[in-house]
């Protein structure tokens, strides 16, 4: 029996923990507490690629086997965490108020404790 690229994405994502969801029309696989999702499908010409989404958003998309493992395995980390906004001055305030520093610069600025004494 021929393997086709497509099942050997499979087996990668399986491999790691994903399985397939029910979707309309489309094969996407997910991971419960990964925000990852990957979809098997074809290009206009019917080559199989995959698609690979961060918070629903398409990050990537190919038909390279060894980076959709990288990216799978890499799923995992905080290089994937998406922040849609920085923190505005209401969200600044209540992070002070439950005892939170923010934009407080606390690099040591040269020196040391004994040199800097009188």
């Amino acid at each position: 029996m021929k393997r086709y690229i497509d099942d050997r994405w499979r087996d990668i994502l399986a491999g790691q923990g994903f399985s397939p969801r029910t979707e309309e029309q489309a094969e996407v696989w997910g991971r419960p507490g990964v925000d990852a999702l990957i979809e098997i499908a074809h290009s206009d010409e019917g080559d199989p690629l995959w698609l690979f989404y961060i918070n629903r958003k398409l990050v990537e998309k190919g038909d390279d086997s060894d980076r959709l493992l990288y990216l799978v395995e890499g799923a995992y980390s905080d290089e994937f965490v998406k922040h849609e906004k920085e923190p505005n001055v209401g969200d600044s305030q209540w992070l002070r108020s439950i005892g939170i520093s923010v934009g407080v610069e606390t690099a040591f600025q040269g020196g040391t404790e004994m040199s800097d004494r009188p």
